[in-house]
């Protein structure tokens, strides 16, 4: 009767190990371990809403769906990446965006509609007010692209739990003209000007964005303290914006004051030490 029982362990001891490999496994839909939002085919519709006149399915995502199923047909709320702490695997309402690739990670990523669509702490009573904060939040992120005159459309159920967000970008804005002018106390300075000319980050021809606007003068004033003119300092600067031309002027005057160097350097408390 010895044998019988050892025969019995071993089948059960296989069908434990069957178990704990199959938990192993990536579950139907769900992304592969290491995998990014990239890789799992998060469902983001990534061309231009220009190409597109028609609003974003609303269908909502299922009880229990996993973060990177398929579902063709319609843009996907899910990236497909494990929450970050404080945030649920489940969404609490589905995020649908139809616009360019780069514009709609970003509103994804700071609109309160994206930041707050796995949040633990989330309530129904919220949906309304995310919902209703979301268009000037768009229109403020196209704008700090160079999108002067976007198309957003918006639609909402809180019943099926569905926010659908379509946006035309339309013509990016042109940087068209830039005038830098540098001086010392009151007088031009070409040569210095020339150099900040080299090292602007928005010179005529790129594309116009706020935040490296903001930063490119930022920029100037590092460079010109990196030369010795410590007290540089930006005197005037405006950004002027023409949304039917989809073109930029840019203007900077800066008073670069006096270069400072080092006087004469002095070493004390060496007469114990040998000069060589």
């Amino acid at each position: 009767m010895v044998l019988p029982t050892v025969v019995l362990a071993l089948v059960l001891a296989s069908a434990g190990c069957a178990s704990v490999d199959a938990g192993d496994g990536v579950g139907a839909g769900g992304p592969a371990d290491g995998e990014t939002a990239a890789d799992s085919g998060a469902r983001t519709v990534a061309g231009a809403a220009s190409d597109s006149g028609a609003r974003p399915a609303a269908g909502a995502a299922s009880d229990g769906e996993s973060p990177g199923a398929p579902d063709v047909g319609r843009p996907s709320d899910a990236t497909g990446a494990t929450p970050a702490p404080g945030k649920k695997a489940n969404q609490n309402y589905a995020f649908e965006i139809e616009a360019p690739k780069a514009l709609a990670q970003e509103i994804r990523e700071k609109t309160f509609v994206g930041r707050w669509q796995r949040r633990d702490d989330y309530d129904p009573v919220q949906f309304e007010g995310l919902v209703a904060r979301l268009r000037d939040e768009v229109e403020a992120i196209l704008r700090s692209r160079g999108y002067y005159d976007g198309r957003i459309r918006i639609f909402s159920d809180p019943g099926a739990r569905v926010i659908s967000l379509a946006v035309r970008a339309g013509a990016r804005t042109t940087v068209n003209q830039v005038e830098i002018a540098l001086t010392r106390e009151g007088e031009p300075d070409e040569k210095l000007t020339e150099f900040v000319r080299r090292a602007w980050a928005l010179p005529a021809g790129s594309f116009f964005e706020s935040g490296t606007w903001q930063s490119g003068k930022r920029a100037v004033i590092e460079a010109l303290n990196a030369r010795g003119f410590l007290r540089a300092r930006l005197v005037d600067s405006a950004a002027r914006v023409d949304p039917a031309l989809t073109a930029a002027s840019l203007r900077l005057t800066i008073e670069i004051g006096p270069r400072i160097g080092f006087g004469e350097l002095k070493i004390e408390g060496l007469e114990r030490y040998d000069r060589r």
